[in-house]
């Protein structure tokens, strides 16, 4: 089994059970909104990282692209920071799913967990793991992958440590 921590929307801080949750997992996805390429650093020290900037990255430099990809396991992971809905996807990340894998999109933004199967692509949005905004906890998801079956995927709430009840 292979597990994925993912994240977004940090905006530069690093709550303490963010360290505690990530333990064990084999590579960490983080959809923009960084804050800081220090903080991408000590997330480095857990695990490989693949970040994408987001709109407020602007001192970031160009080792954060706007767009990525990564295969873990037999999924393709397409991240990027802002996806306005997923029936209007932008066409870089269309034109990047690949048929032959079970594919993923990861975005974050809206600062809202989401999580939704559009035709044959799972798009998933983590929430926000930095400071709290609006009326949502701060959340981030581990996605599990094997050899047998789909992924799955579990969400937590990083203030109380429990399972964030994503609505089914």
């Amino acid at each position: 089994m292979i597990q994925v921590g993912i994240l977004s929307d940090t905006h530069g801080e690093l709550v303490p059970y963010l360290f505690e949750y990530l333990q064990g997992v084999d590579h960490i996805i983080h959809a923009g909104d960084i804050g800081s390429e220090s903080l991408i650093t000590e997330l480095e020290a857990i695990a490989p990282v693949t970040a994408v900037r987001g709109n407020t990255d602007h001192n970031l430099p160009d080792r954060f692209p706007l767009f990525a990809e990564v295969s873990i396991g037999e999924v393709l992971f397409c991240i990027t920071h802002i996806v306005d809905s997923p029936e209007q996807a932008h066409p870089s990340i269309q034109s990047r799913l690949n048929t032959e894998k079970s594919n993923v999109v990861v975005f974050g933004h809206t600062h809202i967990p989401y999580m939704a199967k559009h035709e044959s692509v799972l798009y998933l949005n983590p929430g926000a793991a930095g400071p709290r905004r609006y009326r949502f906890p701060r959340t981030a998801c581990k996605m599990l992958l094997t050899e047998k079956g789909p992924p799955e995927t579990i969400y937590q709430d990083l203030d109380s440590h429990t399972p964030y009840p994503f609505p089914s």
